[in-house]
């Protein structure tokens, strides 16, 4: 307990310092913290195991170097996140170089509510906001912090772009079925490379990983679309984004495996052209796990 009230004053103290800087000025700050913490964290060890497995044809000096790359892009994820909500709508629109907002428009005007399914790639936490902007209403789907403290600082960011927020768990799967069959329009995000030790075991880069299906059980069962979209930082320690969708899934197939495995294959192919944009310091596949 007091561990997790320390964590959470150097959260607010990490606010109460950056407050005078830009958006921009406070991601890269936080992207060089991250980069000096990447070289002494464990997690940097998990992030070289899985890239080599991965991508074997790379070097070990393209490793590091990506490595390097994703904590400075995770780093600069935490300054934005932490500041976007100081920002006006067309501040944080300028943000953005390109927004492909059409096709998810058109799929929440004729069903009332979409499945937006990423992962954790670029900065997955503008995207709600950005939707909100677009007057699109955006609930999410998340896993909780085991720091309950900074678990409710997170979520009183995230509220205030957000109309519902449903924690992973028995009480947040009540509330999120509540939602979806409420008259109300809404687009549901789920992230879906989380590690997980229960789900299905389904093919993630070509080897076995433990997969959530409730995205594709919920699809099926509520005859629900999936759109698959991202928010890409178009240039590495550059605030620029883009939100891009990469495939939409109607609401036709009936075998949630099936389904589940092709949105895995389709954030492996986003994954692949940016590969210093994903998160690859958590043991997705347990390969650092299993070498110890």
């Amino acid at each position: 307990m007091i561990s997790h009230f320390f964590q959470y004053i150097i959260l607010k103290l990490f606010q109460i310092i950056l407050a005078p800087f830009s958006i921009q000025t406070t991601a890269k700050i936080t992207g060089q913290i991250a980069v000096f913490i990447g070289k002494f964290h464990k997690s940097s060890e998990i992030a070289f195991m899985n890239l080599k497995t991965i991508y074997p044809q790379m070097s070990d000096s393209e490793i590091h170097h990506t490595i390097k790359d994703v904590w400075m892009h995770l780093g600069m994820n935490f300054g934005e996140f932490m500041k976007m909500n100081s920002l006006s709508d067309n501040e944080f629109l300028d943000l953005f170089e390109n927004t492909e907002m059409k096709i998810l428009q058109e799929l929440y005007d004729k069903y009332g509510k979409v499945i937006l399914v990423s992962g954790h790639f670029g900065n997955w936490e503008l995207g709600p906001k950005l939707c909100n902007i677009h007057n699109m209403p955006f609930s999410l789907v998340y896993r909780h912090s085991n720091n309950g403290f900074v678990d409710k600082a997170i979520s009183s960011i995230r509220s205030k772009y957000t109309t519902g927020l449903f924690n992973k768990g028995v009480v947040g799967a009540k509330n999120m079925i509540k939602a979806i069959k409420s008259p109300e329009n809404l687009i549901l995000c789920m992230l879906i490379d989380q590690k997980m030790n229960n789900g299905e075991k389904l093919k993630f880069f070509n080897h076995d990983a433990m997969t959530a299906t409730a995205a594709s059980e919920l699809s099926i069962k509520y005859n629900l679309p999936i759109i698959i979209a991202s928010v890409r930082r178009i240039r590495k320690g550059e605030s620029k984004f883009s939100f891009e969708t990469s495939k939409v899934i109607l609401p036709q197939e009936t075998d949630s495996k099936i389904l589940a495995q092709t949105l895995n294959d389709e954030i492996a192919l986003i994954i692949n052209k940016n590969k210093w944009q994903w998160f690859w310091v958590h043991d997705r596949w347990s390969f650092f796990k299993n070498k110890k």
